[in-house]
């Protein structure tokens, strides 16, 4: 599972949405963030970074999981979609 950060971009994009399970296979992470970086999301259990943003452009995110595994129909698994629908706009947005 992972947790969205409380009034960060993953929580608006996602509805208002705490979280989701997601298929994360990682075995490192993000110890030190860098300038303009902002955690969007982490795992419960051990705070984990699981999703970061940075601040200073349009739109650069970057997950721990896997959401080219989340298909659609898997009730059971976080439905990434909102996280492309948040690229398309800021694509829009860019012209």
């Amino acid at each position: 599972p992972v947790v969205f950060a409380e009034d960060g971009c993953f929580s608006s994009w996602f509805g208002g949405a705490q979280g989701g399970q997601v298929v994360s296979i990682h075995h490192q992470g993000v110890r030190t963030l860098g300038r303009e970086v902002v955690v969007e999301a982490t795992a419960p259990g051990d705070g984990m970074v699981e999703a970061i943003r940075h601040t200073g452009h349009r739109f650069v995110v970057g997950v721990q999981w896997h959401p080219e595994f989340h298909l659609p129909g898997r009730d059971d698994l976080l439905d990434c979609t909102p996280i492309l629908d948040a690229f398309f706009a800021a694509v829009r947005h860019a012209r």
